[in-house]
């Protein structure tokens, strides 16, 4: 094993994205929502998925220079389009406007399309949690599900994420569904076209249900042991 400091964790993601080929500004993006997922302890949706997530630049399921857009459906409904892109750079995009109507407003909706599955949602959670503001939503996700070899295999699911039902979760919980049209979108591997998922979120004050928020839930930690298997293969990924 070796220990790494939670912005070194930040750096090795972001190196090894923009050495890729991914536009700096989304391998910051992306970087960071891999660092705040292993502070979580999520390792398989955050270093986890990053050699997968150099492979998919390298063969086109994933777009390295996609210029995220915004729109603005109606009052507090928000459109983005990510431009077959990370869904992190793009949801980081319409971020700012999308809190400030959920602020003013009580609640706001983004959707995003054509972007790459979620891993998580935790890094958004701290994100909002930050200006009192939390999310439910239904993503086109990652998931771990057993195969026939016996190892847990990587795939996309349909992930809602509900409000938490009691004072002592900070995080909305996650609740895999049925989506036909991902049965045979496989996430692991170079083959199956291009990501162009669609995630919906709704942004909301968090003083609007009657829950204690007052864990923030984070983990901190003053090191995160990395397989040394692991950082190898992504290094040389």
């Amino acid at each position: 094993m070796e220990f790494l400091q939670g912005e070194d964790i930040e750096a090795l993601a972001r190196d090894v994205l923009i050495r890729a080929g991914t536009e700096p500004a989304a391998a910051i993006s992306s970087a960071q929502m891999i660092r705040r997922a292993e502070e979580r302890g999520l390792r398989r949706v955050a270093l986890g998925i990053l050699p997968h997530m150099i492979e998919h630049l390298r063969t086109g399921r994933v777009s390295t220079d996609a210029v995220p857009t915004l729109s603005q459906r109606a009052p507090s409904v928000f459109h983005c389009d990510a431009d077959g892109g990370f869904s992190c750079p793009a949801i980081d995009f319409a971020l700012p406007a999308v809190m400030d109507h959920a602020i003013a407003q009580g609640l706001a909706s983004l959707t995003v399309c054509k972007a790459y599955p979620v891993a998580t949602l935790a890094p958004l959670s701290d994100a909002l949690s930050d200006r009192g503001l939390t999310v439910i939503a239904r993503v086109g996700g990652i998931v771990s599900e057993p195969n026939p070899g016996g190892r847990l295999a990587l795939t996309l699911g349909d992930v809602g994420y509900g409000l938490p039902s009691t004072g002592t979760e900070s995080l909305p919980r996650p609740i895999l569904m049925h989506a036909p049209d991902l049965d045979q979108q496989p996430y692991e591997g170079p083959f199956g076209g291009p990501f162009l998922l669609t995630h919906h979120l709704v942004i909301l004050r968090t003083e609007l249900w009657p829950a204690d928020r007052s864990a923030t839930g984070r983990v901190e930690k003053s090191g995160i042991a990395v397989p040394t298997r692991l950082l190898e293969k992504i290094i040389t990924a």
